[in-house]
């Protein structure tokens, strides 16, 4: 996701479906949207939302949603 590979991305998600809405970062506090818009991954975020990723899950140790977590690395 932090190369921004959607095909790749793509691939391992329809593979694993279960992964779209898991926290699945070393600390498992994130979600591949979450990561996506920490890590400004634009073409891997289209994919999210092709694949309907739950927008509306929040980080599970601060609460903060994709919104908030893309603003605190300013990205767009």
């Amino acid at each position: 996701i932090n190369a921004d590979n959607a095909v790749k991305t793509k691939d391992i998600l329809l593979k694993n479906r279960v992964l779209l809405n898991q926290y699945i970062n070393k600390t498992e506090d994130m979600t591949p949207l979450m990561l996506c818009a920490k890590y400004d991954s634009v073409k891997c975020l289209d994919v999210m939302i092709d694949l309907l990723a739950n927008m509306k899950i929040k980080h599970s140790k601060k609460g903060d949603g994709i919104i908030h977590i893309a603003s605190e690395r300013d990205n767009v």
